[in-house]
């Protein structure tokens, strides 16, 4: 089985690929483990992933995927700045037709 990575460009930015052609627990190939770890990881980010096996279905089960993202963009100090400039605006229109 092979896991390839691609950007957001669809350009590859890399695979790995399984050492065994099956791993099977009674049946795979000698030495094989059913819990091997494919894992890729890239700075820029990952945008699509492909799994490529044995085209007739025999190669391997999919177990247990876990997908980390990278860091969550926080906002500059100038969009939390005109967020309050805007909520004052609101507080201050409101006060005026109270009024």
């Amino acid at each position: 089985m092979t896991l390839t990575a691609f950007d957001a460009l669809d350009q590859i930015l890399g695979s790995a690929s399984s050492a065994h052609a099956s791993n099977l627990a009674l049946s795979g190939d000698a030495g094989s483990s059913p819990n091997e770890l494919l894992q890729l990881a890239f700075a820029a980010g990952i945008a699509r992933l492909t799994l490529a096996g044995d085209p007739f279905g025999a190669s391997f089960v999919l177990d247990d995927l876990s997908f980390t993202p990278g860091a969550v963009a926080i906002p500059e100090p100038a969009t939390a700045l005109l967020a309050m400039i805007g909520l004052a605006g609101l507080l201050g229109r409101r006060r005026v037709m109270a009024g």
